[in-house]
């Protein structure tokens, strides 16, 4: 605790559960080592872990999403006179290269114009459209973004600047490019690299505006940006693709579901497995995926998806097994949230647990390798943890956390956690990778 506190952090600030993993499981025969295991603090996106096991657990590493685009119309002249209707089937990464292919399956079917609506259903959960502003009063942040069972692209475009000093100006395109927004340029070239760059945004009505400032030798910038509601952005994304494939589309976008008697459109099934996503979720911490999977884990039995569904069944599926779960509270399943609670043990000992499924080292490779991948890709420099650790990260204005299985130089597997709740959390994580540091060199 001398590193945390060198750095100004209290003791009482700092929670940590090192537990070693034996050939086989036992609880009595468990060795740990632990500072305040048993306090409840926030993990932030360490809560992942819990929606990304249940999931792996409850629905299996080979499931794979099906999206549906249904239609009331018919096809005549190479015109489908009537809407379209994409049905929300909770996919949590339907991408734009995804929206891409399943153009080109539709124009397949001898479709050039769509003469209708855009109809969005997305029933399968039934929770309100999340205000982006809510937590932290930044609705363009992409990791803003809340669930909704017909999610593209985790609503969010990637925003490119290209300085090719062309009469002193900048080039500005969006990924995926959006049906309909302009984008007005008013950011001003000034001295120096990317480094000074602070660029804001607003859309207003159909216009999106950048203004700020852009560093004159910087070549090339970017930035997710995350804008509309789920069914105008979808609509937004679809349209331009179908657009840029020769296509015509003359509708509006709006939410609805399907007539009883519609026709089977066309049948997405994703090229990601389940293992695939939460692949994505644990090494790239990202929310709206969190989230929406955290709905599914419900609506996969009991459609539609809630929140008080999907706790209420992560918490059976914890008691099912033989801890003490109750300190756990989950709220969104992402940990983008101040209401979260769990203890070092338990996520610890959750760790310790998911070994025992025949897919344990499927699991284990869901989590980004220290030094190498996703959230910890620029942690542990010069240490011998790097390539030895596999760790969830969590952070939050005032959280840091760890939590996932070091392998040390003895050969020897440990569960670890580390949760920091304090107003320095930040300043913790050099403290928090040399207790991984030593885990790694003296066990």
């Amino acid at each position: 605790t001398e590193k945390f506190k060198s750095v100004g952090v209290k003791k009482d600030s700092v929670g940590i559960s090192i537990i070693e993993i034996p050939t086989k499981i036992n609880k009595e025969e468990l060795k740990s080592f632990d500072f305040n295991h048993n306090i409840s603090f926030n993990p932030a996106s360490a809560m992942k872990i819990l929606t990304t096991m249940a999931a792996f657990q409850i629905i299996g590493k080979d499931f794979q999403f099906k999206t549906h685009f249904l239609t009331d119309g018919v096809i005549n002249n190479k015109t489908l006179n009537g809407n379209i209707y994409l049905v929300g089937s909770g996919d949590p990464k339907l991408v734009i290269e995804d929206i891409d292919e399943i153009v080109l399956g539709i124009r397949d079917l001898g479709i050039n114009t769509i003469r209708g609506n855009w109809i969005v259903d997305d029933s399968l959960f039934s929770e309100p459209e999340v205000d982006p502003s809510n937590f932290d009063g930044k609705p363009y942040k992409p990791y803003n973004v809340g669930p909704n069972a017909a999610m593209i692209n985790f609503k969010s475009t990637e925003i490119f600047i290209d300085n090719k000093r062309l009469k002193n100006r900048l080039s500005i395109s969006l990924r995926p490019e959006l049906s309909g927004i302009r984008v007005k340029n008013r950011v001003r070239l000034i001295r120096g690299g990317c480094y000074r760059n602070k660029i804001s945004t607003d859309l207003r009505n159909d216009e999106l505006l950048l203004f700020g400032k852009f560093g004159r030798s910087c070549k090339k910038y970017s930035f997710f940006l995350s804008l509309m509601d789920h069914y105008s952005f979808g609509f937004s994304v679809f349209k331009n693709s179908w657009e840029k494939s020769g296509g015509k589309f003359l509708g509006t976008a709006m939410k609805g579901k399907p007539p009883a008697s519609h026709r089977n459109l066309f049948v997405w099934k994703s090229p990601r497995n389940l293992h695939n996503l939460i692949e994505d979720i644990n090494k790239m911490s990202n929310n709206p995926m969190a989230r929406n999977l955290f709905l599914y884990l419900s609506a996969y039995s009991n459609r539609p998806g809630t929140l008080k569904k999907s706790n209420e069944m992560i918490n059976s599926w914890l008691n099912s097994k033989s801890f003490d779960f109750s300190d756990v509270i989950i709220h969104n399943g992402s940990g983008l949230s101040r209401n979260v609670r769990i203890t070092p043990q338990t996520l610890t000992l959750l760790l310790v647990d998911a070994l025992n499924d025949e897919s344990a080292i499927h699991w284990l490779r869901t989590f980004p390798l220290a030094g190498v991948e996703g959230t910890v890709s620029n942690r542990f420099n010069n240490k011998k943890a790097s390539g030895n650790a596999w760790l969830k990260t969590g952070s939050l204005k005032g959280v840091q956390a760890y939590s996932g299985y070091v392998r040390t130089a003895k050969d020897n597997w440990f569960a670890i956690s580390i949760l920091v709740n304090d107003t320095l959390a930040e300043k913790s994580k050099n403290a928090m990778d040399e207790v991984v540091e030593w885990l790694y060199k003296n066990n």
